[in-house]
């Protein structure tokens, strides 16, 4: 401890060396020679009583506290900024305009640039990082400063001056005092900021605690422009224009400050689960045996419990299960029927331990709707049965049509769009979704719902719809998709069967509902293919994307994959692996030999039927096998024609 103490006092008397000399430099280069002339002289001793007052009180000098090199040197930059403010201070308030901002503001620059090598020494010296890699803790996190929270906060400081400085004189211009007091706040902005550490990180329930530092800074700032007006006679400054900005400042810092903290609040951890990396994570220790039916002994049928006292009230949804569900066959002790959008209820029931799962609480309201099926997936016996609802949009619709006048409830329905299907989809907004909406209330399509089952290892087997909820029905019969992400912005990324058979990656604008990849096989088992060789009754496609199919608009990213190499510009669709798969082997052994392209061959014969569409695929890879070029030619122009005089369209 001694030596430590006598290594600090060392460093101190080595700041104090590098103070004077930066000082007698910049005298030197400001004045051409070392002596000091006029009241130079005087300022030196007072530059010399500010950083040793600076230095004792951030004891900036004990360089073994710094954690790594570059939080050493966030303090001496911190402190050397107070002390310019400090002389600052002194130099306005006593009038000394003579005084060279050259001489004074070099100096601490110069004195900065001594500290770092000072600093960089002893770190390397003692071994200590100066990478700043560091992991952190939640404990580590109260030490650090948040840059980004002090940048809107001294943005927000602007705002109100600058509004202030408006009402009283009408205009933006600081003018007269005004520069003055911008000059005296923004120095106690800072000073204050610092001495109530309202810029650290904090982790703490109690909203009181994490506002008082703000609370504190702005009554400081007060009292200490108070203080300064008496002392030193400014009162022909005005009190509208110095206390007006303070309050106003509180008063917009204040709500920012809990709109930033919840934000902040949305951390990884409250993430839903989005990715098959996640997916990986949570089943990491969950080996999924073979599906197997359970024999179980059943005691009590699940259905009296259903019939006499869970569904007693809504006879509609018992008459569906029972449709589906073979409920004579499943014992009650096997089963659990909850209303609940709490994770809690669903985390705390043992693993594989059910038959059937009944959660009667809407889906719309879990924040994390991936995760809550991924629980209920580890809760369920291979083979059982989960059964869940939504709200629908129309009865979403109807209820803001009952609620307002037809005109006002145009707007609210196109708000609640804008706010309810859009932000969601947006990165860069998202996260404000979450955070003003708490995951609640959310709309759902059907083809995003059942598109989250299939990904999350359910098989829908039947979907009604009771009561304006969607009642669905989805059988545990697989693993989580691990084979692909889903596509959830507006931007997406399909995975598609290309030359030689290797995958590629189609770029294209989102016309279908997210998730609707996953729904391929149902809608193939459901709907099977219309003529013209897409799905008929397709609920996945959107309003907006039937817009877009027609007029190619969602095909326009494609152009990445045309200058990527990974499609040319004349060729057969890229096709998905399961659409692929319908298609005849001899066919699918053609098809690989060349590049999907950008304009398929479909818009040159327009068949009607699925069958049709492989036997216009056949001739055109045949033809294009004997003559590539003349054949690509062919059809562009055949293509065109059709296209822009035929008005051939997408579906």
């Amino acid at each position: 401890m001694k030596a430590e103490h006598n290594r600090n006092i060392a460093f101190l008397l080595l700041g104090f060396i590098f103070l004077n000399i930066s000082y007698l430099a910049m005298n030197y280069a400001a004045t051409g020679t070392w002596h000091l002339q006029g009241y130079y002289a005087i300022l030196m001793v007072l530059v010399n009583f500010i950083w040793g007052l600076v230095s004792w009180w951030e004891k900036k000098y004990d360089f073994a506290r710094y954690k790594t090199f570059w939080h050493g040197l966030y303090v001496l930059a911190k402190t050397n900024l107070l002390m310019v403010y400090l002389t600052s201070l002194f130099i306005v308030l006593f009038g000394l305009t003579g005084f060279s901002r050259f001489h004074g503001f070099g100096t601490f620059s110069l004195l900065f640039v001594f500290e770092s090598l000072l600093l960089w020494s002893v770190h390397s010296r003692f071994g200590l990082s100066v990478s700043g890699a560091v992991k952190k803790t939640k404990e580590d996190f109260v030490l650090n400063f948040s840059i980004s929270l002090a940048a809107i906060d001294y943005v927000i400081f602007l705002l109100a001056i600058y509004l202030v400085n408006y009402l009283k004189y009408n205009n933006f211009i600081l003018v007269g005092n005004g520069l003055q007091i911008f000059l005296y706040l923004t120095g106690l902005w800072l000073l204050t900021s610092e001495w109530t550490g309202k810029f650290k990180e904090r982790f703490t329930k109690n909203i009181y605690y994490s506002l008082s530092p703000f609370i504190k800074s702005g009554v400081l700032m007060a009292l200490t422009m108070a203080l300064l007006v008496f002392a030193f006679g400014l009162f022909h400054y005005s009190r509208f224009y110095i206390f007006g900005t303070i309050l106003l400042f509180i008063s917009l810092e204040i709500p920012f400050y809990i709109l930033f903290r919840i934000y902040r609040s949305e951390s990884e951890e409250e993430r839903d689960i989005e990715s098959r990396e996640e997916v990986l994570n949570i089943f990491r220790q969950e080996k999924l045996e073979p599906v197997k039916k359970k024999i179980t002994e059943v005691k009590e049928p699940v259905k009296n419990k259903l019939q006499d006292i869970y569904l007693h009230d809504n006879p509609k949804l018992l008459h569906f299960i029972d449709k589906n569900v073979d409920t004579h066959n499943i014992d009650a002790g096997a089963a659990k029927v909850l209303d609940t959008h709490t994770f809690y209820n669903i985390r705390i029931l043992e693993n594989r331990s059910l038959d059937l799962f009944i959660n009667l609480h809407r889906v719309n309201d879990f924040r994390r709707i991936n995760e809550y099926f991924l629980e209920v997936h580890k809760k369920i016996v291979n083979s059982g049965y989960f059964i869940g609802c939504k709200t629908t949009v129309e009865s979403h619709r109807e209820q803001v049509y009952k609620r307002y006048p037809d005109y006002i409830a145009k707007i609210v329905c196109l708000l609640n769009f804008i706010f309810h299907r859009i932000f969601p989809k947006l990165p860069f907004l998202q996260k404000m979704y979450f955070v003003l909406s708490r995951g609640r209330n959310r709309i759902l399509s059907k083809a995003e719902l059942l598109g989250r089952l299939h990904f999350c290892g359910f098989k829908v087997l039947a979907v009604e719809n009771v009561e304006n909820h969607i009642y669905f029905i989805a059988q545990k019969l697989k693993t989580p998709s691990l084979d692909l992400n889903p596509s959830y912005g507006p931007l997406i990324t399909l995975r598609r069967v290309g030359y030689r058979g290797q995958i590629i990656y189609i770029k294209k604008l989102r016309t279908m509902h997210p998730y609707a990849e996953y729904l391929q096989d149902y809608i193939f088992e459901k709907n099977h293919l219309a003529e013209n060789g897409k799905f008929q009754n397709d609920f996945r496609v959107t309003e907006w994307g039937k817009v877009f199919r027609k007029l190619w608009i969602g095909e326009l990213p494609q152009l990445i994959n045309f200058v990527r190499g990974d499609v040319g510009l004349i060729g057969v669709r890229a096709l998905s692996e399961h659409y692929f798969s319908l298609y005849p082997p001899d066919l699918q052994e053609l098809r690989v030999q060349f590049k999907p392209g950008l304009i398929p061959p479909y818009y040159a014969d327009m068949p009607h039927s699925f069958t049709e569409i492989v036997e216009s695929e056949r001739r055109y890879l045949e033809n294009k096998q004997a003559h590539p070029f003349r054949t690509d030619l062919v059809y562009f122009f055949k293509v065109c024609n059709n296209i822009f005089f035929k008005k051939a369209r997408s579906q």
